[in-house]
């Protein structure tokens, strides 16, 4: 165990010092930082899941991307036949 904690610590740092060298990417992970909760490894894994944000055209992409657009949606077909 002692092995990947100090793996995944060296990791860190490594990732600590490659986003200290990008300004643009320092911004963007100081911007997401700053909501509670999320920290340096979810944001640059938000940031490389999503190419920077740019795979959504608008936030209401974004959003439905992180599952947070909860949409409850009618059927005209009556419940009796869903379901026998």
């Amino acid at each position: 165990m002692k092995f990947y904690t100090q793996a995944a610590e060296e990791i860190e740092t490594q990732i600590r010092k490659l986003v200290e060298e990008d300004r643009e990417l320092k911004e963007k992970i100081d911007r997401i930082t700053k909501v509670k909760g999320l920290g340096l490894i979810t944001a640059v894994t938000v940031l490389c899941e999503t190419n920077d944000f740019r795979l959504f055209y608008n936030i209401r992409q974004a959003v439905s991307y992180a599952g947070l657009d909860v949409v409850l949606k009618k059927t005209h077909i009556p419940l009796r036949f869903m379901w026998g």
